[in-house]
């Protein structure tokens, strides 16, 4: 288990604990859309528990890491036509 720290208490809004897990394999699907739909679920889901518990340094951190990660050395366009 990886532990991180939870933001601060502000006032007598204490953050909740954040409890990620990872239950299962994304299903085969036969539909793109549903597909889409279905990461945009859990991307929606992960982005809400991390605002909610985590501290805003840590957010900006994980955002810088995670387009990182994702830059690019394409030498070609992203246009599909």
């Amino acid at each position: 288990m990886t532990t991180v720290y939870r933001a601060q208490v502000v006032g007598d809004r204490r953050p909740p604990d954040l409890d990620l897990r990872t239950v299962e394999e994304i299903p085969p699907v036969l539909h793109e859309q549903a597909q889409a739909e279905a990461y945009e679920e859990d991307a929606n889901k992960i982005v809400s528990a991390m605002i909610e518990s985590l501290p805003g340094g840590t957010i900006d951190r994980v955002l810088i890491l995670l387009l990182h990660h994702r830059a690019s050395l394409l030498r070609v366009s992203y246009a599909t036509e």
